[in-house]
Parts: structure tokens; C-alpha cells; sequence
């Protein structure tokens, strides 16, 4: 509501309410929505992930975050091994905080070591360079990340990005 439109009481102005005028209705809220990766959405791209790895015959685990980075699934497979969610979720993590995929810090690592060591000391969780850690949509319109832990880098990688692209989240 215009500050023009109400008493100090919060009633509508009395020039108003004397013509038979409503007053101004408040205006409404103009935040842009904000798009996100849904529990559904987490649960068919890990499906994907799992899919595709008891396919090619290795075990994994997968985690997906949101748009906020915050996790929405993380799932073992059978057989994996017990650390692989917590590197599954770092991955996921790093990716999502850093707008590009995990793998590609590796790089930054090798340049400047010192920064990753300061960017470790101000995130709230295990920040990684390992590989196959990648974003869910485009950075302009991030809906979220995804991580795989389990094989070899190249491996968990791969799983992630045909997950993504068989969902056309890309």
C-alpha cells in the first residue's frame, strides 16, 4: 500500500472511502520465483545414476542438492563402499557453491593452492576437487547439483551428466 492511500492507523484514506472508492489494494510480491530441484526430480536422477552403473556394473552412491545446496537424497548402492555418500554429497556440495562442476577446480588447485585452502576454511561442509560433481540447469538458472562417488572419476562424471541429459535438466 502506497503510503498516499492509509492513515496512520492503517485504514484507507478517508478521500476514498467519501467517492465510494475502494482503496489502493497493496501491491503484491514481485520476488521472482525461484525454480528448484523437486524431491521427485532427486529421485529420478539418482534412479538414473543407479540405473546406468548397475548397467555398466559398478557401484556408486548419489547425492542431489537444491538451488539453495541443501540436500534433498543421497542413496548407496548396494556394495559400495560406506564413504562414498559423504564424498557423493561433497561433490554435490562443492559444485553447487562454485557454479561449475567439482572436477574443474582441480585446475585452480594447481594455479593458486592457497585459494582452495581459504575457500575449505569458509564453506560449511567438505569441500572437494574430485570429479563428478555437476550442476543441475544452467548457472543463470541453477535448479541444483548432483554428485557420484564410486568409481573412477571419469565414471562418475559420465553417470552424472546422462542423468542430467536424460532429464533434460541441462
Amino acid at each position: 500500500m502506497r503510503p498516499t492511500d492509509a492513515c496512520h492507523n492503517g485504514r484507507a484514506n478517508s478521500r476514498h472511502e467519501t467517492r465510494g472508492e475502494p482503496a489502493t489494494a497493496p501491491a503484491t510480491d514481485e520476488r521472482p520465483y525461484v525454480m528448484t530441484l523437486t524431491l521427485s526430480d532427486a529421485r529420478a536422477l539418482a534412479d538414473h545414476v543407479l540405473a546406468s552403473a548397475l548397467d555398466r556394473d559398478l557401484t556408486v552412491s548419489c547425492c542431489v542438492v537444491d538451488a539453495s545446496g541443501h540436500e534433498l537424497l543421497t542413496i548407496r548402492m548396494e556394495g559400495a563402499m560406506w564413504f562414498t555418500p559423504g564424498i557423493a554429497r561433497s561433490k554435490a556440495q562443492t559444485a553447487h557453491a562454485m557454479r561449475q562442476p567439482s572436477a574443474h577446480l582441480g585446475a585452480l588447485a594447481a594455479r593458486v593452492p592457497a585459494v582452495i585452502t581459504q575457500i575449505k576454511t569458509q564453506v560449511g561442509f567438505p569441500f572437494t576437487i574430485l570429479g563428478g560433481g555437476l550442476l543441475v540447469g544452467p548457472t543463470s538458472a541453477l535448479l541444483g547439483a548432483v554428485g557420484v562417488s564410486g568409481a573412477t572419476t571419469d565414471e562418475d562424471i559420465e553417470l552424472a551428466a546422462a542423468a542430467i541429459a536424460a532429464l533434460a535438466l541441462d
